[in-house]
């Protein structure tokens, strides 16, 4: 039995159960159930669009790589995002690189590769956090503001630690036998990711524009989905606003502490809600709308999937 993904589930259900304790449920509910059918619709073509621009974001970084067709690239990304809605900061996502190694191409290299988006996407989002706390609060939320800050300074900071220390002079990794015996076997496959990744950063600043530029549009993308949610609620809110939240919410996903950010991501979605005075339940409404579709969308992939492999056969 895998324990550390039992004690993320269990914790992402204590985090749920704690939020329940301050929503009307029975509210939250009544609002799920009421949504407007052709939001919804109109929401499941806009989650199409973000998935299929994740995917292009991968492929642009991969211009420089053994050639895949985006048709494949995009199959191979859905298996990742479907094994991503299950998986502890999302780091399913990053199977997608397993079906790429079936069509040769390396898979420390492919991993790097969906690490830098990763990365990218995180910078940029902070910034849209430091940006979005600025212009909707100015200084009057410093814990908030704090956050998007050490966000984006900690990312810088990775990026000059990553390119000038190895993993075996690091203190705390020296220290630690069995850590350090794992590094020290694989050293190759981590010199390799590490060259990949800085390679972007000297050679191939035109692909990290690229990706970044179709990395904001992503967030247009879901910053409209999200008001179209709280328009299936009979509710609105500010698009700007739910691109900040947006971007908030999926840095916290990132985190390793819960089962795809579940719990964690709702707790941040109702609590920036509420600065501007959108009640918790139609923000957990709206919320639970979201993961209904994703988890929607998840089937219907995992249904083609079965339904071709059976035909394969």
């Amino acid at each position: 039995m895998n324990y550390k993904l039992l004690a993320k589930g269990i914790l992402s259900l204590l985090i749920i159960w704690t939020l329940l304790q301050f929503v009307n449920i029975e509210k939250t509910i009544s609002l799920v159930l009421t949504a407007n059918p052709f939001f919804l619709f109109i929401s499941m073509l806009l989650i199409t669009i973000q998935i299929t621009l994740s995917a292009l974001n991968i492929w642009i970084l991969m211009e420089n790589r053994p050639s895949i067709s985006f048709r494949k690239l995009l199959k191979y990304y859905c298996f990742g995002w479907v094994a991503g809605l299950t998986s502890i900061g999302k780091i399913g996502e990053f199977s997608t690189a397993y079906y790429l190694k079936k069509d040769g191409l390396p898979y420390t290299k492919t991993v790097a590769v969906i690490f830098l988006d990763k990365f990218i996407t995180l910078v940029l989002f902070s910034v849209v956090s430091i940006v979005g706390t600025l212009w909707f609060f100015g200084f009057n939320n410093i814990p908030l503001l704090f956050f998007c800050t050490a966000l984006f300074f900690g990312a810088c900071i990775f990026l000059i630690f990553f390119r000038t220390v190895t993993l075996t002079q690091v203190p705390l990794v020296g220290k630690i036998r069995f850590v350090k015996n794992f590094i020290t076997k694989n050293e190759a496959h981590f010199v390799e990711f590490r060259n990949t990744f800085m390679d972007y950063f000297s050679a191939h600043k035109n692909l990290l524009a690229k990706n970044g530029a179709i990395t904001i549009l992503k967030l247009i993308v879901m910053s409209i989905n999200g008001s179209i949610l709280f328009l299936a609620l009979n509710n609105s809110i500010n698009p700007l606003y739910m691109g900040f939240i947006i971007a908030i919410a999926a840095i916290v996903a990132l985190a390793p502490v819960t089962l795809s950010g579940l719990g964690i991501v709702e707790a941040t979605y109702i609590y920036l809600a509420l600065l501007v005075s959108i009640q918790p339940e139609t923000a957990l409404a709206t919320e639970l709308l979201t993961l209904a579709l994703n988890y929607s969308w998840a089937v219907i992939i995992i249904g083609f999937w079965l339904f071709f492999h059976k035909q394969a056969k």
